[in-house]
């Protein structure tokens, strides 16, 4: 099935931004026009599952449809995220159907009070890396909505993407 879909399969997208939209319009897109399923992993609970539902309503998918193809994870610590990253890594492997990962404002989890400079930064490396090798190894669509998203793109070697997305911005 010919797709219009504006991420490449075994390339990680970035946006520098706390906002959930690009990562949900992005599911929201990928499993309505195909079978696949998606996982977002949630570092700051800022889903939100009725603009999810305009973003369905605006390109014609059933809604409850595509939400039972969404899986969300939400951790509230580094550790958390790190343990729900390679639990939704495991997941992908172990299963073709999932073909997107999306991730929300980790960093803002490996950066906190709670967790020290040193062990931050290496939680976040390791996170950054089952994230890498999940979406090169399985060859899966893959978005990042984050405010440091500096680590995704040194280990890509890619640039920033936020500006040639200004229309999974739907909505706003």
């Amino acid at each position: 099935m010919e797709m219009d879909y504006p991420l490449v399969l075994g390339d990680i997208r970035v946006f520098r931004t706390l906002k959930h939209r690009p990562v949900t319009a992005l599911a929201v897109r990928l499993v309505g026009q195909t079978r696949s399923r998606a996982i977002i992993v949630d570092g700051s609970a800022a889903i939100d599952p009725y603009w999810m539902v305009r973003v369905c309503k605006q390109y014609g998918f059933n809604e409850k449809d595509v939400f039972k193809k969404i899986l969300v994870a939400r951790g509230f610590t580094a550790y958390q995220l790190k343990d729900l990253v390679t639990k939704a890594s495991r997941m992908i492997r172990e299963n073709d159907d999932f073909s997107f990962l999306g991730l929300i404002a980790l960093s803002e989890r490996f950066a906190d009070d709670d967790v020290g400079n040193e062990e931050g930064i290496w939680l976040r490396s390791q996170t950054v890396e089952c994230v890498r090798r999940t979406v090169e190894d399985s060859s899966i669509y893959c978005a990042v909505a984050d405010t440091r998203p500096e680590i995704y793109i040194k280990r890509r070697g890619g640039e920033l993407h936020g500006k040639k997305c200004t229309d999974l911005q739907a909505g706003t």
